[in-house]
């Protein structure tokens, strides 16, 4: 059976990948969003066809939920990381409790075999 404190730096690992892999699609997603933007503003002629403003109508709603998508990764990575804080918190409160539990036993131990010649 795993240790919680295995547990929880498999946990770790699993959340900071998932934060890697955001942190190097960013600029892949600010430039999808920047295209959907650009796409949505432009208008070839004074007067445009009712297909170029359908167009740009689209590229909007697609910069839209881009920019959303965006957004909610970008909150998402904000927990993960404070999940990822937590869980090594955690893992060093646990450490300290072990080290001074071994301690007190090992005190405990020496106190209850008597003085040593």
């Amino acid at each position: 059976m795993k240790s919680q404190r295995s547990t929880r730096a498999e946990q770790a690992r699993t959340l900071l990948a998932f934060i890697e892999t955001h942190e190097r699609l960013r600029p892949l997603a600010l430039r999808e969003l920047e295209q959907w933007r650009a796409a949505a503003t432009q208008v070839a002629s004074p007067r445009p066809s009712p297909h170029t403003i359908e167009g740009a109508r689209y590229a909007a709603e697609q910069a839209r939920r881009c920019e959303e998508t965006y957004l909610r990764a970008e909150a998402g990575c904000g927990l993960l990381r404070d999940a990822v804080a937590l869980l090594q918190r955690e893992d060093a409160t646990e450490g300290r409790a072990d080290i001074s539990g071994r301690a007190r036993m090992l005190a405990r131990s020496r106190f209850l075999s008597g003085p040593r010649s």
